[in-house]
């Protein structure tokens, strides 16, 4: 649900699995990445991302 509020605003969710976490990011779309994090699990790094392209920090 997220990922697809998200896009509507034009920003485009990156999930990449490591050997231990979850990096997320949060892009435009010319790709610039305007929010990052790295979390245990994937849900709570790709809100993370979100809320962090939205100069909300947590």
């Amino acid at each position: 649900m997220l990922v697809e509020e998200v896009r509507k605003k034009g920003i485009y969710i990156g999930i990449l699995p490591n050997e231990i976490c979850y990096i997320s990011e949060a892009k435009t779309m010319p790709k610039a990445t305007i929010g990052k994090a790295t979390k245990s699990e994937a849900p709570l790094a790709a809100c993370q991302a979100f809320l962090d392209a939205n100069g909300i920090v947590i």
